[in-house]
């Protein structure tokens, strides 16, 4: 794992933590959206965060 992984990783784990704090999700269904949000904070973050030169599977 590279170190933009596991920053991106922490952002994820942090993004989650302070979005279910916020939130007080009260079963699992609304854990796992919460999950999803986290997950998504990091996803952006890497989308925009990664060299403009890098080849990516969706650049056909």
């Amino acid at each position: 794992m590279t170190n933009t992984e596991l920053i991106l990783n922490m952002l994820a784990e942090a993004s989650t933590k302070d979005i279910s704090a916020a939130t007080n999700p009260k079963d699992f269904e609304e854990s796992k959206k919460v999950a999803k949000q986290g997950g998504n904070v990091a996803k952006v973050q890497e989308w925009n965060w990664k060299p403009k030169r890098e080849k990516r599977w969706y650049q056909n």
